[in-house]
Parts: C-alpha cells; structure tokens; sequence
C-alpha cells in the first residue's frame, strides 16, 4: 500500500479519537453541571489536560497523549486519556506478537474513559488521628461485600503521601496507566502490583469478607474465587 495512503489513514484515526475525547468531556461537564446542588454542592468542575511524551525502548521518541482529568462534585474523579504512539516493540515481546519478529514497528492512537463504569463513586470514612504511619502499631479495617454491578470493587486508599491502593475484590481489570510489576506476598496474601501514577495492589483470589491492617497483615477468613463485578456493602476506609 502507498505510504501516503497510510498516513493519511493515521492522521484521519487520529483526529477521530481526538474529537470523540472532546465529544465525551463535554457529556460528562454536563452531567457535572446539571446535578442537582442539593445533593452535590460546590461549583460544577471542569476537565483539565496534561499533555505526556513516550520514549520508546530504543531511545527515540515515541509519540505520547493528553490525560484530561476532572474532580469535580457529581464525580469524585473521571479521566478521558487519548494517546498516539508509535515505536518498535521490545525483544521480549515480539514473539508473543504475530509478525513482529519480521517487523517490529508498530502505531497506535485511541482513548480511554477511566473510572469505574466511567463514575468513580464509592462510601467513605475519614478519621484524622494526628498521628504518622510510622508512629502507628495498628490501623485495622474491616470489609464485607456482595455481587452487584461494579468493575472496582473494594479497596482500601492511602496517601503516604502519594496515593496507594489495595484491591481486594475486583472484576480483573487492570488499573488504567499502570504496567504490571512484579507479584508480592504480603502478609500470607498474594497481591499483582501495578504503577502508574500510584501504586495499585490487586489480590489474586477474591475475598467477601476480612480485615486489614497497614501496619501489619490483611487477613481474610472468607473467599470467593470467582471474578464476579461485585461493590462494598461497608464504608470503604480511605
């Protein structure tokens, strides 16, 4: 195929997924502005936009996107992330890749909603003890949930000071922007550690019920093996 063909085929995907990114921001200001301020009050917020570069594994350039993200008062926080890269994969990669041991180049653009069911809504409980994580030799949680709708579904949030997550119930996504680390036990538990922009800790097998204590082992006497979308019956504790 003749190569202009093909860029201008890339330049008119591009521009595609540019404008859908644009079409649902503005859908989802509208929901922010439009919820009702008895139930949600403050000012009705706005997306804003990062731009980001990738370098690719050789070195060179390779493309990047913009993260337009909104906190706001109807949305706790929502992102719509579009990106183009483009590169050569990885050695250790391209025999998992049909056809990428011949030519490894590859091109890609698209975007992505994120949050959970595009709404990151969820119970919380604050408790501001005055005290440092290092001081404390115990911070204990509970968690009892039960299937219904969800994608995340239960997790424990901590800023130390950037933000930490610990999932304990989820439908087997992977967090959005993090890559896979490594896989960690901790506290008998065996948890897949992603990163990002925060560190997220997936537990391998489902769990309904149990506790856990940062400043000392998560346990759980009750589990479910299946990856069913469930949400928390309890206040999640942050």
């Amino acid at each position: 195929m003749d190569m202009s063909v093909i860029e201008d085929r890339k330049a008119r995907a591009r521009s595609w997924f540019e404008r859908l990114r644009d079409d649902i921001c503005v859908a989802f200001e509208k929901l922010e502005d439009d919820a009702p301020t008895s139930l949600y009050s403050g000012d009705a917020a706005r997306f804003e936009r990062t731009s980001w570069d990738r370098t690719d594994h050789t070195g060179q350039p390779g493309g990047g996107g913009v993260m337009s993200v909104m906190r706001g008062r109807l949305f706790e926080k929502v992102g719509v992330h579009c990106s183009t890269v483009h590169g050569e994969f990885a050695p250790e990669f391209r025999a998992q890749i049909p056809g990428a041991a011949e030519d490894p180049h590859f091109w890609a653009s698209g975007n992505q909603p994120v949050g959970s069911g595009n709404v990151k809504t969820y119970p919380s409980a604050r408790l501001n003890i005055g005290k440092t994580v290092t001081s404390l030799t115990k911070l204990l949680g509970n968690w009892s949930t039960g299937t219904s709708a969800g994608t995340y579904d239960f997790a424990f949030d901590c800023w130390i000071p950037s933000e930490v997550m610990v999932w304990t119930q989820w439908s087997g996504q992977k967090p959005n922007g993090s890559l896979y680390q490594s896989n960690v036990s901790i506290g008998g538990v065996t948890y897949n550690a992603y990163h990002g922009s925060y560190w997220s800790f997936l537990r391998t097998s489902q769990s309904s019920s149990g506790s856990a204590d940062p400043c000392g082992s998560p346990s759980s006497p009750s589990r479910r093996r299946r990856r069913s979308p469930s949400r928390s019956r309890s206040a999640a504790r942050r």
